[in-house]
């Protein structure tokens, strides 16, 4: 699949129907170009869903329990926040789960705002 298929609704994507696509019955999810979703869930004024929310959302959110494997050679394109998005998406947006994890006096969010 393409990181541009989550825009659609239809059509097809390497002979799978995306309309008949269950998202959220895939428990890894390798991203190649993790670039791609360096944007948050905050970066929109309007309404509609952009790529990272549908990726957080319809797969990494609902479903299965699923894995995040992130493949780039540029992880921090324009600024660190775009570093902080990325990570977000292994800890399915919930600072508390990556936390727990870290063996460190500060949480995240204040990691990357001291960054």
């Amino acid at each position: 699949m393409y990181h541009t298929d989550l825009s659609r609704s239809g059509g097809a994507s390497n002979g799978i129907d995306l309309a008949a696509l269950n998202w959220g019955n895939f428990d890894l999810v390798v991203i190649d170009e993790s670039r791609n979703f360096r944007n948050g869930s905050n970066t929109s004024t309007d309404e509609k869903e952009n790529r990272y929310t549908k990726l957080m959302n319809r797969v990494i959110r609902s479903g299965v329990r699923t894995k995040v494997l992130m493949l780039s050679s540029t992880p921090v394109n324009n600024r660190f926040v775009d570093l902080k998005n990325q990570l977000a998406l292994a800890y399915e947006g919930d600072a508390g789960k990556i936390n727990e994890k870290l063996n460190t006096s500060s949480p995240i969010d204040e990691i990357f705002r001291q960054a």
